[in-house]
């Protein structure tokens, strides 16, 4: 697998992508400078999907179980309940990244804060306390047991709590700038840095202290 690659943009105007997820129906999405596409023939074509978008510059998709989509934008964060036919303004804070726990709980992060909803979007509740920097650059969670992890511009912060509190985790970690984050099935945290000689990818072998 990846052995290969095809380039498969028929239907795209401008493919510049800066997002991507798919829903339980393998229907895929894509994030772009000009809004959002969908795809539900494995990417062999795409239409774009924007009635109720306003701009571009889709930066963060994340998909839930009840099959709501979550766009982040600059001009904040929209929700899709009917598979990206028709969106909806749910929060105007300018949003980077967007991450889903396994309970449906809604996790955003911009240069300034976080932010949890529990309730698809509707009410969102500030989860700050142990951060110690106001630049986050991206989530991710953990599958195995929904730790929260927060990529910043002075390193890792962990929440084992649903974000009530956070911890960092800056062990081994010689680049702090932490610009995307990602996990796999077996609970290893990957990190993207770049700021400096000692930038690179940083993995998490335990989701606890070590990188």
């Amino acid at each position: 697998m990846g052995e290969n690659w095809n380039q498969v943009n028929n239907g795209l105007t401008n493919p510049r992508i800066l997002s991507i997820t798919f829903n339980s129906s393998a229907h895929i999405f894509i994030g772009t400078v000009e809004g959002i596409f969908r795809s539900t023939d494995i990417g062999n074509n795409w239409i774009p999907v924007n009635n109720g978008l306003i701009g571009g510059n889709i930066l963060s998709l994340a998909c839930n179980s009840a099959g709501y989509i979550f766009a982040a934008t600059w001009s904040g964060i929209f929700r899709s309940t009917d598979n990206v036919e028709n969106w909806t303004n749910i929060n105007s804070l300018d949003i980077k990244s967007i991450v889903i726990s396994s309970y449906d709980d809604i996790f955003v992060g911009n240069n300034s804060a976080i932010w949890c909803s529990t309730d698809h979007g509707v009410n969102w509740i500030l989860i700050n306390n142990g951060l110690t920097t106001f630049k986050i650059h991206c989530l991710a969670i953990s599958n195995s047991n929904n730790y929260i992890f927060a990529g910043t511009d002075i390193g890792m912060f962990r929440s084992t709590n649903c974000g009530d509190n956070w911890t960092q985790i800056n062990n081994g970690l010689r680049e702090l700038n932490v610009h995307c984050l990602i996990n796999n099935q077996d609970g290893y945290i990957f990190a993207g840095t770049g700021q400096s000689g000692d930038g690179g990818v940083f993995r998490s072998i335990n989701s606890t202290t070590t990188v």
